[in-house]
């Protein structure tokens, strides 16, 4: 098959620069983005015939003042303030239709936006359904405020500043929702079992884990290049960079404690509301040189970094993955109790499942990556370059 995708953008920026006098000049920019995407196919282990896509819907919206001050000719400050939001979706193609119904399966969720058909995985064959992790939404917003000021002095440009973030995200994600059925072909043929409606395996969760993630972020830096002499300049810095860990804005997560070895609420007991410890120890060194060791033409360059990731919100989702508020399923077929397509999600099926649960390492540190490199520029002749250079990260 080969169905027609479909992809609209549209997007628009408005940039205003005013001139207060001659230390101060303001600016202000509004940026916005509107998609529309319609996928076909969801992916590879997913429905490989139409009628099972997914449409992408997503907005994003950004917008930043500044104001520039000269304190002295020798003397810059930089203020900002920045506001960003994204709002994204992904909604089954069949959205709004029962396609279990149209089958006669049973509905695995009450939720009207669960809709659709459950994934069918036939072995040998492609899938049947919608795609299992849909369908999901989610509203991030930033809130930053950032100030630098650079000053000259000398053989010195030094350079330090700060910059504070708020975040935010209101989200839902359905994952499982809609369940899944396997025919394994266990008995050789998973064709035939389809046929004589013997699922090997099922799945669905109960959902009822709306996200309400909220954090913030601190940085602050220093740094001074400093012409040591006409053919040599070294530079150095070193920033300090706070995540705090993701929370619930009612607490309304639980995780697991190994120390119990059951779930606890977060913000309870020794339990943090983000379910791990804040890591306040990433400071993050610079340093760097350019050199030209007398020979004309000649230029040696080396630098050293650590840099750190700031994905702050993607850990916090694990917050939402513990019962009572989310809960999933795992059934299989035997002997004694075959599952039937009339009831594959069964409330009295007779062994006890055990619990997901789904744990934070408590000391949890923000990942981070060493970077450094040097190189060696040479003239070649009248306009020609020759570099030789090696980089290393870890």
């Amino acid at each position: 098959s080969s169905p027609t995708a479909r992809d609209r953008e549209d997007h628009f920026d408005v940039r205003a620069d005013h001139n207060l006098g001659p230390a101060d000049d303001l600016a202000f920019r509004y940026s916005f983005a509107d998609r529309a995407l319609y996928e076909p196919f969801t992916g590879p282990q997913f429905a490989a015939i139409p009628g099972f896509g997914d449409n992408v819907p997503r907005r994003a919206q950004n917008a930043m003042a500044s104001e520039t001050h000269a304190f002295a000719p020798n003397l810059l400050n930089e203020l900002r303030l920045g506001f960003d939001r994204v709002s994204a979706g992904v909604y089954q193609e069949d959205l709004g239709r029962d396609g279990n119904a149209a089958v006669s399966l049973p509905r695995a969720s009450a939720n009207p936006r669960d809709t659709g058909l459950s994934l069918i995985n036939i072995t040998g064959f492609s899938p049947l359904g919608d795609e299992y992790n849909n369908p999901q939404h989610s509203a991030t917003t930033v809130y930053q405020v950032t100030d630098s000021i650079t000053a000259a002095r000398g053989r010195h440009l030094l350079k330090a500043g700060f910059d504070l973030r708020w975040l935010r995200q209101n989200a839902w994600r359905d994952v499982l929702a809609m369940g899944y059925l396997d025919f394994l072909g266990v008995t050789g043929n998973a064709l035939e079992e389809l046929l004589l409606g013997i699922p090997s395996v099922t799945g669905v969760a109960r959902a009822d884990n709306a996200q309400h993630l909220r954090t913030e972020s601190q940085y602050a830096f220093v740094e001074d290049a400093w012409r040591v002499r006409p053919g040599l300049t070294l530079s150095a810095g070193l920033r300090y960079e706070y995540n705090a860990p993701p929370v619930d804005a009612f607490d309304r997560a639980n995780v697991y404690d190994p120390a119990t070895q059951s779930l606890v609420r977060v913000g309870a007991n020794v339990i943090p509301r983000g379910g791990f410890q804040p890591d306040r120890n990433n400071w993050a060194p610079r340093i760097g040189f350019a050199w030209n060791p007398g020979r004309k033409g000649t230029l040696l360059r080396a630098g050293y970094g650590i840099y750190y990731d700031q994905g702050s919100l993607a850990t916090g989702e694990g917050l939402y993955f513990n019962a009572p508020y989310y809960v999933s399923k795992l059934y299989y077929s035997f002997a004694q109790y075959p599952l039937s397509l009339s009831d594959p999600f069964p409330s009295n099926y007779p062994l006890a499942l055990p619990s997901t649960a789904l744990a934070f390492q408590r000391d949890l540190r923000s990942a981070y990556a060493q970077q450094w490199n040097v190189s060696v520029q040479r003239e070649v002749g009248r306009g020609r370059t020759v570099e030789v250079a090696y980089a290393g990260s870890k």
